[in-house]
């Protein structure tokens, strides 16, 4: 194996160790008030029997941006060799930095750490508990820069208010309308520390749901020819859309559920006594996961015959087990196989707790990938009505 040869270092490998230096170790020891300076590099310094040009040549760039040259930065401590073809010959013994102003005007950082200081004491007037964190975590100051008056009003108030239950934008706080949705990454850190557990839904990720506040809401999107008997809506209201809280609230008298994931299947599916019909809307179905007066009714699902339907499919069943499928068989795709499409989509993770004839044509499917995608748009209203659930079953 061929050993590379290591070279004296060079001033541009000397910024970039002083570089990491600054984010791994001289933020944080200077908030401790930790004595780092003077600050060794630890480098290659040459040897002897290193090539005498090229070592000659290096040492000369060393220098020409050493602090006796330029007035600041690293500075280099020699010690004489003897050696035997060139005789006496200067090598660094020792590369530092005497002191922090030499380090950050080397870095080009003086600028920086002067705002990051004046930051870092805003902030731990405000919020003395914040000390580790910014010990912890000096980058985060550092690039918000700017906007801590900002961000500390935004503490300030959830302190003050932990269980806020407004909008976003209709919080009393005198920064502009967008700069909480701007800067919730970092909001969301500062207040997991500052705000005390009970006021922090520790289960949820989303900036609303996390802190207690009111959100956009998904909407369910549902009809049916009866809704003044069903749910005590008007006569002539035969579909509405309302968020997912509100539908949760209705608990209607019906006794069928049928959710179907094309809009203008949904538009034209007929009318079945005592039922509603919902607008899947692909992935919205998880949606009424919270809808507890579902677990009350008997469900059926209708979606494409793809991956992706048999994927929604399986969502549904994670909270309601008893949901069942509707044309979403081997003889429905067999029968209209004619319209069957390629879908890009070949393999997808998660489906489970399907049927054995659920699985049975998801496995034909993997195996035609050329007809893999039939869209339920393509099966005709005459051959709904002959598949719908049997007069027995519906009342």
């Amino acid at each position: 194996m061929e050993i590379k040869k290591q070279n004296m270092i060079t001033p541009k490998q000397i910024l970039h160790k002083a570089w990491r230096i600054y984010q791994n170790r001289f933020l944080t020891a200077c908030l401790k008030n930790d004595r780092i300076f003077p600050l060794d590099i630890p480098a290659d310094k040459g040897k002897s029997t290193d090539d005498f040009a090229e070592g000659f040549k290096r040492l000369r760039l060393l220098m020409e941006k050493e602090k006796s040259t330029v007035g600041y930065g690293y500075t280099i401590t020699l010690k004489q060799i003897n050696t035997r073809k060139h005789g006496i010959q200067s090598y660094p013994d020792k590369i530092c930095f005497e002191t922090g102003r030499d380090f950050l005007k080397f870095i080009g950082k003086e600028s920086e750490f002067n705002q990051f200081e004046k930051d870092a004491a805003l902030i731990q007037v405000a919020f003395p508990q914040l000390k580790d964190w910014i010990e912890a975590q000096p980058s985060h100051v550092i690039h918000n820069a700017g906007k801590w008056e900002d961000l500390l009003k935004v503490c300030r108030y959830f302190v003050a208010h932990p269980f806020p239950n407004l909008y976003v934008r209709e919080l009393p706080i005198e920064v502009h309308t967008k700069f909480i949705e701007e800067n919730i990454a970092i909001l969301t850190r500062l207040l997991d520390w500052v705000l005390p557990v009970s006021a922090i839904n520790e289960k949820e990720t989303g900036f609303e749901k996390r802190f207690r506040l009111r959100f956009k809401e998904g909407r369910v999107r549902f009809r049916s020819d009866n809704l003044t008997d069903i749910a005590g809506f008007p006569e002539n209201v035969t579909d509405i859309s309302i968020p997912v809280s509100e539908f949760s609230r209705l608990c209607p008298a019906c006794d069928h559920i049928f959710i179907v994931e094309n809009e203008m299947n949904y538009l034209t599916f007929p009318h079945v006594f005592s039922s509603i019909i919902i607008w899947g809307k692909g992935n919205n179905v998880q949606n009424l996961k919270s809808v507890q007066w579902l677990k009350e009714k008997k469900i059926w699902y209708w979606g494409d015959i793809d991956l992706r339907g048999f994927y929604i499919l399986s969502l549904l069943r994670n909270t309601f087990d008893h949901v069942k499928s509707l044309m979403m068989d081997m003889e429905t795709y067999h029968r209209f196989k004619f319209f069957a499409t390629s879908s890009a989509e070949t393999k997808l993770e998660g489906v489970t707790n399907l049927t054995p004839d659920e699985a049975d044509i998801m496995e034909t499917l993997l195996n035609n990938p050329k007809k893999n995608r039939l869209e339920q748009e393509h099966i005709p209203n005459k051959y709904v009505i002959q598949k719908l659930p049997i007069p027995s079953e519906i009342g």
